[in-house]
């Protein structure tokens, strides 16, 4: 189905112009612009070996401009399988530069191009991390020059690895400082874990500097019975001021964890934990957590973006639970979500910039939850009686926000094409529950062009 026929293609909400979209990719702001990249693959719905880096840039948060695919495979090359997730920064030296995770195919090498066997992992793909700089004068970012040989080239010697991929700096470089970044991995043994580097450059000479943290043996607070993953991509460790607390400073750890076992969906739930960091190690053991990001059913492989101010801003990939179809597209990312810490607990909202709320007379009605085609949610926190919510709804793409921090993500599609427009209902399973205030406004496409 044509995007233009499709009633449940969203508008608000960054995705390419067609084709396959996952995971976003090294969001950053660059001289006046926020640039976003994304996992991609053109003409088509599904995943393939192909997959890009597509690029879309915006002056506010609102507004959004496709610009051209920032990275593709090159063949013969330490990427000719895939242009995988990564990072991305400005240098020591000022230059924006990539780090993202090149991938090449086994069964598509020569035995003498296969990594020596104290660091081969075994696996169907090899992967190193690839650094790549941007074009000089290009403040748009829209050429980049990949560097001939891999930023690291191998994992490390001896270790059982279940994967060795998703650069993310944590730590920018000068003035006597290092730079550092994690890569999610995990263990036969222990399951996920994150490896960390240092380098005294952003582009190369990356060493091994050990594992930022391994594992968890504590269940996940949220849902005791999730499978913590035998590998956890796409982590992402930042730093939060408490907003109750200024002097408090903590820091988050999310993974997404692989492989995707639950048959309700088609990922597993990301975790996080808060916690300490104390310059080399961060203790899973004395962290709060794990706990869910989010607690719908669609979303995976978040990133996070520090602005100039400070604030700390996240998106990630939000699926399709839809299958087959004659659809030529599949993903989108999530409306950019603003991260902070009030007396010790995450909290989750879209930017402001994103809405613009205009009064609406609220209906009031009644609705038998027995009737539902749906339900995903979790618990969350109730300081007192009364919860605001702030729900998105983007034509199938559905995101709530409520004022305790708790968000959820997950798909609604029309059974019935002719429906004019979505219904939001609010369904308490324990006690009665009614709307004291309702306001609703309109959300225009986000795109410039």
């Amino acid at each position: 189905m044509g995007t233009k026929k499709d009633p449940d293609r969203p508008t608000f909400h960054v995705m390419p112009r067609n084709g396959w979209l996952n995971d976003p990719n090294g969001p950053i702001y660059h001289k006046g612009t926020y640039h976003l990249f994304y996992q991609h693959i053109e003409g088509t719905a599904d995943w393939d070996w192909r997959i890009t880096w597509a690029h879309a840039s915006s002056h506010d948060l609102v507004k959004w401009t496709h610009e051209p695919i920032a990275l593709v495979p090159t063949k013969d090359s330490w990427d000719a399988a895939g242009c995988w997730s990564g990072t991305c920064t400005v240098d020591e030296k000022g230059v924006p530069t990539i780090l993202h995770t090149a991938v090449r195919r086994r069964d598509k090498l020569d035995a003498k191009m296969i990594p020596p066997k104290a660091h081969d992992l075994g696996l169907e793909m090899i992967e190193c991390q690839l650094s790549c700089h941007c074009e000089p004068g290009d403040d748009k970012l829209i050429k980049w020059i990949k560097n001939k040989e891999p930023a690291i080239p191998l994992p490390p010697e001896g270790m059982a690895l279940t994967g060795f991929r998703d650069p993310y700096i944590i730590q920018k470089g000068g003035q006597g400082r290092k730079w550092k970044l994690i890569l999610g991995s995990g263990t036969k043994e222990a399951g996920g874990t994150i490896l960390l580097y240092q380098s005294d450059s952003a582009a190369s000479g990356w060493e091994y500097a050990g594992e930022l943290t391994q594992g968890s043996t504590r269940p996940c607070l949220d849902d005791p019975s999730l499978d913590l993953g035998a590998m956890w991509e796409c982590p992402f460790f930042a730093e939060l001021q408490d907003l109750e607390a200024p002097s408090t400073i903590t820091h988050i750890l999310c993974v997404s964890p692989y492989p995707h076992h639950l048959k309700d969906r088609p990922t597993n739930p990301c975790l996080y934990w808060l916690g300490d960091f104390q310059g080399q190690r961060f203790d899973l053991e004395s962290a709060h957590g794990p706990r869910m990001l989010d607690l719908g059913d669609i979303l995976y492989a978040p990133t996070t973006l520090r602005c100039p101010k400070g604030r700390l801003i996240m998106v990630a990939w939000l699926q399709e639970l839809r299958k087959g179809g004659s659809f030529d597209y599949a993903g989108c990312l999530s409306v950019p979500r603003l991260l902070s810490l009030q007396g010790g607990r995450l909290v989750q909202q879209p930017v402001p910039e994103a809405v613009f709320p205009s009064e609406l007379d609220a209906g009031t009605g009644t609705f038998d939850a027995a009737q539902s085609m749906k339900r995903v949610g979790g618990p969350i926190a109730m300081p007192d009686e009364t919860v605001t919510l702030r729900v998105l709804v983007d034509h199938s793409c559905v995101e709530v926000f409520v004022d305790s921090g708790e968000a959820l993500a997950t798909r609604v599609y029309r059974e019935n094409k002719d429906l004019t427009g979505p219904e939001v209902f609010l369904v308490s399973s324990a006690v009665t529950t009614k709307f004291e205030e309702v306001s609703a406004w309109s959300m225009q496409s986000i795109w410039a062009e």
